[in-house]
């Protein structure tokens, strides 16, 4: 719990669409270039989709919009979570490569 509320980066939903999100950089003084987005659409508890991409030029103390490629999910009345973590490109003092420093995850329309 105490991980989640500290995160430097934060997600949320773009007028609640499956595939594009708003991402905000709580960082004083670096940027998101040495992180990775992974992604998935979830459903029942399985990832029915999903990706990784880097993110773009996001300085520090500001937000950009984010399209991911998710693609049209079936009408079959299921609930469909998208998951969205962030982890670290590089090692760094006491962060190992690969290391997850945010997550998010809500319920898709």
């Amino acid at each position: 719990e105490v991980k989640k509320v500290l995160q430097y980066i934060h997600f949320e939903p773009v007028a609640f669409t499956p595939n594009k999100i708003k991402v905000s950089n709580r960082h004083d003084f670096i940027g998101l270039e040495g992180y990775t987005l992974r992604w998935a659409v979830e459903c029942d508890g399985k990832a029915v989709q999903g990706g990784e991409m880097d993110f773009p030029v996001i300085t520090p103390g500001s937000s950009a919009n984010i399209e991911l490629p998710v693609k049209a999910l079936p009408a079959d009345g299921k609930e469909y979570f998208l998951t969205l973590r962030a982890f670290t490109k590089h090692e760094a003092p006491l962060i190992p490569k690969g290391h997850e420093v945010a997550i998010e995850q809500w319920i898709l329309p």
